[in-house]
């Protein structure tokens, strides 16, 4: 057998290295970075579903006046009309402000909606009247 001399011939292995957190200074006369080469900011999500649930929340407030003055000046289908329709703006209202919490687009205000239209719901706020009215006789 032959010794295989000097130097072992073994097969290289070339393995990737990263270097975390590497800060790199350019000159004061270097050209400014290629948009491509700029990193681009991190967005925050936009918080347009916790509106949503807060818009619907006051509109359905708003409706359900509207139906109680309706139904006072004597206008009983109208009133019933609206009120229905205040009902179905709050349900969307508290389902809007699910949504924004779960899917993190405007946490605080889905939270502000999910409570407007729990409190703009005529049916809960009836609950809510007879429970105190009960509670003062």
């Amino acid at each position: 057998m032959s010794s295989p001399g000097p130097v072992e011939r073994v097969p290289l292995k070339v393995v990737p290295m990263f270097i975390d957190e590497q800060v790199i200074e350019l000159p004061d006369d270097a050209p400014p970075l290629a948009p491509e080469q700029a990193e681009p900011a991190p967005r925050r999500p936009r918080p347009w579903v916790g509106a949503l649930a807060i818009t619907l929340g006051l509109a359905a407030a708003i409706v359900q006046v509207v139906a109680i003055t309706t139904a006072s000046d004597g206008g009983f289908e109208a009133g019933i009309v609206l009120g229905y329709l205040a009902i179905i703006i709050a349900i969307a209202a508290v389902i809007a402000g699910i949504a924004a919490i779960i899917v993190r687009r405007g946490r605080r205000t889905g939270v502000i909606g999910i409570v407007i239209g729990l409190v703009a719901n005529p049916l809960l706020l009836l609950v809510i009247l007879r429970f105190f009215a009960g509670a003062q006789g």
